[in-house]
């Protein structure tokens, strides 16, 4: 009776705070993913892990720390009820059905199943956005930008697996998927992550609509110029939007970081913040650059 009412309770936190669940959970997938290549390294595995391993981390590691984030912080910064069991379930199932499919091959099937989850959690923002009693910080516009892009990667992945399509459009839908689905949030979530870190008791004035007008309009500026940085390289060869992005990844992280304040947690963050923009340079710089994929050990032992 005791461990039944610990379940329940358990589960009651997991639908009120999703990240209990999801933040586990993504530690497991990245473990694996990066177990994969000593696993190759060793011979204990023949098939090189390229694609296994990108999927675990960006479909497992990444994506649930998104859901495990958004899904506990954006209900309360909308101030709407909290995400119900059967809509985590929606969500969980298919994300974790995907991995072993992963593991096994099977890429169509679980890039299917990793886009059906990432849907139902996006229909479940976007219904609480409409419900909404407070509106998120503008610069949230990033986040629903960034899961954009998930659903856009992940989409072009799964027809490309199925059809066999055009490289380019691998290449397109790997990008969002595997950069921007990611990086944007994190541009979106960081600043309002890092005022609340440095001073919990803080009441931020609300922005006037004018000024959320404004800093709406400047993040998705910044948002579709990482996009364009990393949708052109792959069909021409110029690095001028590569520079630009990067340009604005460093304006917007300078006017929406705080810049007064500090802790360790606080300083690792800016820390890993300042290298965004060094790192949308090297794309820009290296826009040809590939890594080759051997097919298994013996190619590349030789």
């Amino acid at each position: 009776m005791r461990l039944v009412t610990r379940a329940r309770r358990f589960a009651q936190l997991c639908r009120e705070e999703p990240f209990r669940i999801f933040f586990p959970l993504g530690l497991l997938s990245g473990a694996t993913g990066v177990l994969l290549w000593p696993l190759f390294f060793l011979g204990w595995i023949d098939t090189y892990p390229a694609i296994p391993h990108a999927r675990l981390l960006v479909q497992g590691f990444l994506s649930c720390f998104i859901f495990g984030f958004l899904g506990t912080a954006g209900p309360r910064v909308m101030s709407v009820p909290s995400f119900s069991g059967s809509e985590l379930l929606r969500v969980l199932l298919p994300v974790i059905s995907a991995w072993p499919l992963h593991l096994s091959g099977h890429h169509a099937v679980a890039d299917g199943l990793f886009l059906l989850g990432l849907s139902f959690f996006a229909i479940s923002l976007v219904r609480r956005f409409r419900q909404r009693r407070d509106s998120p910080p503008p610069n949230f516009a990033l986040v629903g930008l960034g899961i954009l892009n998930g659903l856009t990667g992940a989409s072009l992945l799964f027809i490309c697996e199925v059809t066999n399509s055009s490289p380019n459009l691998q290449r397109l839908g790997g990008a969002l998927l595997n950069v921007g689905f990611g990086l944007l949030p994190l541009l979106g979530v960081a600043p309002f992550f890092l005022r609340k870190l440095l001073n919990p008791e803080s009441d931020d004035t609300p922005p006037t609509p004018h000024q959320r007008l404004r800093i709406t309009g400047f993040a998705l500026f910044c948002g579709l110029a990482i996009d364009a940085s990393l949708a052109v390289p792959i069909f021409a060869t110029s690095s001028v939007i590569g520079w630009f992005a990067a340009v604005c990844a460093t304006a917007w992280l300078f006017i929406s970081m705080p810049m007064r304040g500090n802790s360790i947690l606080a300083g690792a963050l800016r820390l890993s913040l300042a290298a965004l923009p060094p790192a949308l340079g090297l794309i820009a710089l290296l826009p040809a650059y590939r890594t080759s994929k051997p097919a298994s050990w013996s190619d590349w032992r030789s």
